[in-house]
């Protein structure tokens, strides 16, 4: 096939994978106790859609260079896709009751990722053969675009404070790396290099709840259990595997979803908590009235204020070490709480530096060591001191004529995603806020409802947006330190109250404690509005 005609098949082929992944999402977030295998063909199918994208790309760039013929016959994954297309229908089409007696049934999606993987492999040596042939991409490129593919098709759970890794695969060998001109029987296997396998553990901790970490094959519900004995099943699980080559089984059982990186807690949904991995994240802290909160925490508020208003910097980093110390949380995006919270400035201690003065050197502290947030935008500023109502730390530099604090303050966007789309989301999360504290008009009134902008610029696009909680407490931390382990859990519990949210791709995934009657709700936002769902899933970013 000429690198034309391959690049318009695969833009094809791409945009029924693109549908099979979204219907696969959903089906898998609405239902409760979600099978396993449909998490392996997700990512299987994913896979697929990455690998496709690189090969349209690639094939464009060849053009109609003459003399280059690929071999790559399209009819097999377009069988495959339309198969896997009347499976994810089927799914989505089919009532609740019926669709769980579909989803028990797991011979369909077991040949589906059977087949996608023969298709990967395919695809795989097709790319080898154009880096064989033209000068547009180096084997070692190649060997990245498959490590990449592999683990961006990873699926995590969402709300882990801890970095999601993939899983190692196996070395590729020189040997395979070449084109094989007999045809494409046989797999080219990538690897995660040395390097990258030196730096990422083999697996992730479960985040937020007491657990060990379990895989989801050794927690199969009753449900499954109680219709194991009519579903039609291989005798073996991975019977399956021995219709394909050797060196295809080895890929496999090395990159199995199921048997690698699922955890009993991967769609995060239980209702257990700990506050120490809430207080790794970094903190909206969008609670701008000072009633509820003790003494202490006042003080200790008012006095991070203080320092950053006066230009007190030593103080200002002192406070900040001691409230690492005692609450465990970094308050360098905490503004100063007002009796009128409509009338707080959100003026935070970065936008105090920048404006009072402080040197480069203490700019950059508060970024790298403390993690202010550059994104992050005053709710007011003074017209006879600055240009603009809402300015960020940036802005206010450039305003000021601090140009030599640029290069500190310019913030990177490691998530892009257009204005638009972020604001419409932004306006649905407020919304969702607002319905849920709709009996509570007084603290709503209190509340700076979270800018999803600053997402963008964090590592992982994760926030924390805590809440005063239903009874007495000393702080939003809360008083962990006073009691033993047992004690602190059931206290969390009990008490955490709040937002966790973090992006998606273009959506944002939201998890709620305490807000209304269930003590755990999740949600998913798009573009069209918000949807509760019962499981929360995303791809490794």
């Amino acid at each position: 096939m000429d690198p034309v005609s391959l690049s318009a098949s695969a833009a094809a082929l791409i945009t029924i994978f693109v549908q099979a992944v979204k219907v696969l999402k959903q089906t898998i977030e609405t239902i409760r106790n979600a099978k396993s295998f449909l998490l392996r063909l997700l990512s299987q199918t994913e896979r697929i859609r990455i690998f496709l994208e690189q090969l349209r790309a690639l094939t464009a760039q060849l053009g109609p260079r003459a003399g280059i013929l690929l071999n790559f016959n399209d009819s097999g994954p377009k069988e495959t896709i339309n198969e896997l297309h009347a499976f994810v229908q089927s799914i989505a089409q089919t009532p609740a009751l019926i669709r769980i007696k579909v989803l028990l049934n797991r011979s369909a999606a077991d040949h589906l990722v059977e087949r996608l993987h023969r298709h990967e492999e395919e695809i795989m040596q097709t790319l080898l053969s154009v880096a064989a042939s033209a000068a547009v991409r180096t084997e070692d490129e190649i060997r990245r675009i498959r490590e990449d593919a592999i683990l961006h098709s990873r699926i995590t759970a969402p709300f882990s404070s801890e970095a999601p890794v993939a899983v190692d695969a196996p070395d590729l060998q020189a040997d395979n790396l070449r084109p094989r001109v007999s045809g494409m029987g046989n797999s080219v296997v990538g690897s995660v290099d040395s390097q990258k396998k030196s730096s990422i553990p083999s697996h992730w901790e479960p985040s937020m709840n007491g657990f060990s970490s379990l895989q989801i094959s050794d927690t199969q519900t009753l449900a499954e259990e109680e219709y194991d004995d009519t579903i039609p099943q291989t005798n073996d699980d991975q019977s399956h595997v021995s219709r394909i080559p050797k060196e295809s089984q080895d890929f496999m059982q090395d990159h199995d979803p199921e048997s690698a990186i699922f955890e009993a807690d991967l769609f995060n949904n239980d209702e257990s908590i700990e506050v120490e991995q809430l207080s790794k994240l970094p903190v909206w802290f969008g609670d701008l009235s000072p009633v509820g909160f003790d003494r202490r925490y006042l003080a200790l508020r008012d006095k991070l204020s203080d320092a950053a208003y006066s230009g007190q910097f030593e103080s200002l980093f002192q406070v900040l070490a001691d409230v690492e110390h005692a609450y465990a949380q970094s308050w360098a995006n905490a503004p100063r709480l007002s009796r009128t919270p409509q009338q707080a400035s959100g003026w935070i201690p970065l936008h105090q530096a920048v404006y009072m003065g402080a040197s480069k050197d203490h700019i950059t502290r508060l970024v790298r060591d403390f993690g202010s947030l550059r994104l992050l935008r005053t709710a007011w500023t003074s017209s006879s001191e600055l240009p603009n109502r809402n300015m960020t730390a940036l802005e206010i530099a450039m305003a000021i004529g601090r140009w030599e604090l640029v290069d500190v303050l310019n913030s990177e966007i490691l998530y892009p995603i257009s204005h638009p789309i972020l604001t419409t989301l932004q306006i649905h999360f407020h919304n969702l806020i607002r319905s849920n504290l709709s009996a509570r008009p007084n603290e709503l009134a209190a509340l700076r409802l979270p800018d999803l902008l600053v997402l963008t610029e964090l590592e992982l696009p994760m926030m924390w947006f805590p809440l005063k909680s239903e009874g007495p407490t000393k702080s939003p931390r809360m008083e962990m330190r006073d009691s033993g382990p047992d004690i602190r859990k059931e206290k969390a519990r009990e008490r955490v109250r709040g937002y966790l949210y973090r992006l998606d791709g273009k959506e944002i995934l939201v998890k709620t404690f305490n807000i209304e009657r269930e003590m755990v709700k999740l949600y998913r936002i798009s573009e069209f509005g918000h949807c509760e769902i019962d499981n929360a899933i995303a791809f490794h970013i």
